[in-house]
């Protein structure tokens, strides 16, 4: 693959940078998209092979849904989770002993959230495995 073309001008904070295209602002690489192979549909995306919000390089950008976006985010290791993301409370450990404290069937969600310090949401996510679904 070639090497990134990064827009020029001044980047967000997440590093997009914004053109003007009709008259309107929008993000460099879909309007550098959108003049190379015309409108994009509703719902779809252009995303990033490279993972450089501020590339322009056709050869880098592919349409897809937010799902493709979120499943190239995935399948490349970026997505943070667990212990790895910034915002976590818990820790792998304390999953296992939510999981383990639930199967007993001795304390309510609302119980198990206030030992740990989380809300019975987080807990009925843990147990659920619709959060840190990564934990045995």
């Amino acid at each position: 693959m070639s090497d990134c073309i990064e827009a020029p001008g001044t980047r967000t904070h997440d590093g997009y940078v914004y053109a003007r295209m009709n008259g309107t602002t929008t993000l460099a690489h879909r309007k550098v998209w959108t003049e190379a192979n015309g409108p994009i549909p509703d719902g779809m995306k252009i995303c990033h092979h490279c993972d450089n919000p501020a590339c322009v390089n056709l050869e880098h950008l592919f349409m897809g849904t937010h799902q493709d976006n979120m499943d190239d985010m995935v399948a490349k290791g970026r997505k943070r989770r667990g212990e790895q993301h910034a915002n976590h409370v818990l820790t792998e450990q304390d999953v296992i002993a939510i999981r383990g404290v639930h199967a007993k069937g001795d304390n309510s969600l609302r119980e198990i959230g206030e030992m740990f310090g989380v809300t019975y949401q987080t807990i009925w996510m843990i147990v659920t495995r619709q959060q840190w679904k990564h934990v045995e």
